[in-house]
């Protein structure tokens, strides 16, 4: 069951409602730790975890498919996407009530966005990129994220679904890897000249003091397993997590329900994300209230119905204390552009198949439209990389050449330049760029019709 919204947020969705038409728009995640889609999973059992009634819907999961292992050969998630497609009822048709617009995916990420198709219309300038951040300074795709651009009438949105580093104390980690994959998405989603490799472009656009891909969109969400963990000892958890009688009575509260609001209380105290100054906040972005259990980690021989403490493999034990790993945060340009409503973890029984819980949060978000012509305007889906794993590497930008590398352009410029007779002009790809100006054309630049696929 959603917890209802508080007062406060009410009282701004009314606002909301009295300045326009806003989208409404849902966010998930879900690290699905491998689960065999088809087998352990249908299109039937997400009703549970995706709610329906929503004009957009961005869905991020991480280990989809296959484990970080095996996805770090192969990538590709055919299944999961048929069951989301299977899911939404999309068949391509123009009667189908939803369509999908891009999905990406890097190793084990993977994120898809998905439209009310009568929005369509307004829909533009649609974008993917992926960044590196796993091991050997951010070379390897174990880890990193996946993200999907686009604009919405007059409003530029991004979506991003992130695996970040685990254990508790990998803190400074996990704000270098946002970090990291913040500026590099920046540099990615700029217009690049089609015969430069994109981890070389990189190299050369996303300087470690240069500007951010958050900043860049009025209006960002970021989710995954982020991997936040709760500084707290082990017995105090187990205490607060799965108590017994004993530490019932011993705790003085008079009901259960009592003592699990002192528990769940005392462990967001020590949750990092929102405790700490972390790289997300630094960066502008908010979280909705939580007013949910950890969803991470649960113990595959109770069925993933209860915590596990410790974690044992080949080589010693180690401590998974249960966190909210798993987040969506949120991002705007302009203030109250988005309205929180919901903000939950899915406790159904039909989706325990992972040692994660899928979590979910749905937004009201305000966005200008403008006229456009009564035939629908379709998507030109972005093209993916063509250079292969040979050059995979590269999309993590290596770190010395970008320390070598000057920028190319001041501080905060977004495009390039490149020169000619009459001086310093905008190089054609430039036409491209996410701006605000001419937005919701439908068109690309040249005058191209968007075509669907």
């Amino acid at each position: 069951a959603r917890h209802p919204m508080n007062e406060k947020q009410a009282s701004l969705a009314e606002e909301h409602a009295g300045r326009g038409a806003p989208l409404k728009l849902w966010c998930g995640t879900w690290n699905m730790h491998a689960a065999i889609v088809g087998a352990q999973l249908e299109a039937s059992q997400l009703t549970h975890w995706i709610a329906s009634g929503h004009d957009v819907y961005c869905v991020a999961t991480q280990e989809a498919e296959r484990s970080i292992i095996k996805s770090v050969l192969c990538s590709a998630k055919p299944r999961w996407e048929a069951t989301l497609l299977s899911f939404f009822e999309i068949h391509g048709h123009e009667d189908d009530e939803y369509a999908l617009v891009a999905t990406q995916d890097l190793g084990a990420v993977n994120v898809a966005l998905i439209v009310r198709r009568e929005l369509l219309r307004h829909l533009s300038r649609v974008q993917t990129a992926k960044v590196c951040a796993g091991h050997f300074g951010g070379l390897l795709n174990n880890k990193g994220a996946a993200a999907i651009a686009c604009h919405i009438g007059k409003g530029s949105f991004l979506f991003v679904s992130a695996h970040l580093a685990p254990h508790a104390k990998a803190v400074r980690c996990r704000d270098w890897q946002f970090e990291m994959i913040d500026r590099n998405l920046h540099a990615y989603l700029m217009a690049r000249p089609s015969w430069l490799p994109p981890g070389l472009w990189c190299v050369c656009q996303a300087p470690i003091d240069g500007p951010t891909v958050s900043a860049r969109f009025n209006r960002v969400f970021f989710m995954g397993d982020l991997n936040y963990r709760v500084d707290l000892g082990k017995d105090e958890v187990q205490r607060l997590t799965m108590p017994t009688a004993e530490d019932l009575a011993r705790s003085g509260c008079s009901s259960r329900a009592e003592y699990d609001r002192a528990a769940l209380k005392r462990l967001l105290s020590a949750d990092q994300q929102t405790q700490r100054r972390t790289a997300p906040t630094r960066a502008g972005f908010s979280e909705a209230a939580i007013q949910f259990w950890p969803t991470y980690k649960f113990d595959r021989k109770s069925g993933y119905s209860k915590y596990k403490l410790q974690h044992r493999n080949r080589l010693k034990a180690t401590l998974r204390l249960p966190s909210w790993t798993d987040r969506v945060l949120f991002r705007s340009a302009e203030s109250g552009a988005i309205a929180p409503l919901s903000y939950d973890a899915c406790t159904a029984a039909t989706l325990r198949v992972s040692d994660h819980r899928p979590v979910s949060a749905t937004f009201l978000v305000q966005v200008s439209m403008l006229a456009t012509h009564a035939t629908s305007v379709a998507v030109e889906l972005s093209e993916r990389p063509r250079w292969g794993n040979a050059l995979r590497c590269c999309d993590a930008s290596l770190g010395l050449l970008r320390l070598a590398a000057k920028p190319r352009r001041a501080q905060g410029a977004l495009l390039p330049a490149s020169e000619d007779a009459g001086g310093t002009r905008l190089d054609p790809m430039a036409r491209m760029q996410l701006s605000d100006e001419g937005e919701g054309s439908g068109q690309v630049a040249d005058g191209r019709s968007l075509r669907p696929t």
